[in-house]
């Protein structure tokens, strides 16, 4: 494929991206960023769900005062959702039983469940039997916050970005984002990608590598961006 601009030229360019890119790594907390990424994410999911689903709300209306409320004794473990006794069904009910399955391992589900609790409480809206259980738990200290456990995942960030400079380099300089099996051209922005970054790094540098993350990243901006039609 011919490239606006010189091998060279596109090498270069790519590699300045990839010195800011290993600038940020060295100086960002990568686990606070995932954090943010996933409590976002997940905050926004739940909030969508309780606002378009409301099959629970008859159920929840019936709880009335949480003093009043027989609390179910439950084992807050990493169990299956179905695990968990139920009091109403729907697709929010689902995910805060999904996310209370996981609660007891994976701190941003229990910092999700009671970010949304406190604020349902705040606002004097409704919980479900499930959340109103687990609000109280939280403050009877029966269920406590999960200790973060393993390395820092910093493979999500670094790919992120990673495949932002290709598709820059894929609209900057007109080549293919992978190779094409079927010809001999290898002009493509994950060989300009791999060349650009320096030995020794800590990024993955073979082609084959670079066209999993281009190709896991452009999944990725469908599932975010269903209808954007790229």
């Amino acid at each position: 494929m011919a490239m606006n601009a010189s091998w060279k030229e596109a090498v270069s360019w790519a590699r300045d991206r990839v010195v800011l890119l290993l600038d940020f790594l060295g100086t960002t907390s990568i686990d606070r960023y995932e954090y943010n990424l996933a409590f976002v994410e997940a905050s926004k999911r739940l909030n969508e769900l309780a606002e378009s689903d409301t099959s629970w709300l008859p159920a929840a209306i019936k709880l009335g005062d949480p003093r009043n409320v027989e609390m179910t004794r439950l084992t807050f473990k990493a169990l299956a959702p179905e695990a968990y006794e139920r009091r109403s069904t729907g697709p929010y009910v689902s995910e805060v039983c999904r996310m209370l399955s996981m609660a007891a391992r994976d701190p941003v589900a229990y910092d999700v469940l009671r970010h949304h609790a406190a604020g349902r409480r705040e606002r004097r809206v409704p919980l479900c039997f499930e959340l109103d259980n687990f609000a109280n738990q939280v403050l009877r200290y029966r269920f406590t916050r999960p200790t973060p456990a393993g390395r820092p995942k910093v493979n999500r960030v670094r790919d992120e970005h990673l495949h932002a400079i290709l598709y820059d380099l894929v609209h900057r300089f007109e080549v293919t984002p992978t190779r094409n099996p079927a010809t001999p051209d290898t002009m493509s922005a994950c060989d300009i990608l791999s060349e650009a970054i320096p030995v020794g790094a800590g990024l993955p540098r073979s082609v084959s590598t670079l066209q999993g993350i281009w190709s896991e990243g452009e999944r990725a901006w469908k599932r975010e961006f269903p209808n954007s039609g790229t």
